[in-house]
This record gives C-alpha cells, structure tokens and sequence, in this order.
C-alpha cells in the first residue's frame, strides 16, 4: 500500500445528504494539497477558476459523487460540509446592516447551513402533449455560459 493511500484511509469519513436528492454520502477532510488548489483558484481571479477547483477538490473527497451533475446548490453545501470539517466549522463574512448602513461581520457556525427542501412540479406544460422537463442549473452550465 502506497503511503498516500495509507495516510488517506487514516483519515476520518464524515457522513452527509446531497439535497436536492436525499442520497448519503461519505467524505474526508481536504489535505493541504487539495487547500493548495483552492488558494491557486482565489488568485486566479475568475469565477471559473474557483468552481474548478471546488469541483476538483469535491471529487477527491466526496465518495459517488459526479460533481457535473450536482445541482449548484448541492456544490455549495457539500463543499461548506467539507470545509466546516477540514478547516474550521466557523466562518466570518461580512454583511450590510441596513440600519447602520456599514458593513458587519459576523461569525457563521457552517453546521448549522441547512439547505430547505421544495417541493415543485419539474415538467410545465406547453400545450396538451407537449411539456418541458426542468433540472437545477449546475455549475457546469454556468461555466458554459460564461465562456461563449
């Protein structure tokens, strides 16, 4: 057994629900190569480069997971459950307060981020025998249409 392979089985499995489906799935904390990655994305500047490498470092941790077809609300929420258990489960961001019109920051404990279920017929019908059947954008398609 490699030793990339050991030290990986060594590590923790954490258990979490892809929303849109309600499918299990196991993960393990990212490594420092996988935060590498991400950090390489920030200073890449472009929106791309981030879903890239979220996308990239979701297949390395996530078990039976095709990140091209997640919802990208599903991305979203699996990479926060990866991150509250790799680097911290708090994290800071800044909000506009209204009221004293300035921005606040404020902490978020990311166990607690809950993804609400809706329920919604997915077909709309365009005549008698005719319908459209609807999906959740992925980020796969965004990244599409943001390069043509």
């Amino acid at each position: 057994m490699r030793l990339l392979d050991h030290l990986q089985s060594a590590l923790p499995k954490y258990k979490t629900t892809i929303p849109s489906t309600g499918k299990e799935t196991f993960f393990r904390p990212f490594l420092v190569k996988e935060e590498k990655i991400l950090l390489l994305a920030q200073q890449g500047g472009t929106a791309n480069d981030l879903i890239r490498a979220i996308n990239q470092i979701i297949e390395a941790c996530v078990e039976d997971v095709d990140v091209n077809k997640l919802a990208s609300f599903d991305t979203e929420y699996i990479f926060l459950q990866l991150r509250a258990n790799s680097v911290s489960e708090l994290a800071k961001i800044n909000i506009h307060d209204e009221e004293i019109d300035d921005w606040v920051e404020v902490e978020v404990d990311l166990h607690d981020v809950i993804v609400p279920e809706i329920e919604m017929d997915n077909k709309v019908e365009l005549a008698d025998d005719i319908f459209i059947e609807l999906r959740y954008p992925r980020y796969v398609d965004m990244m599409r249409l943001d390069e043509d």
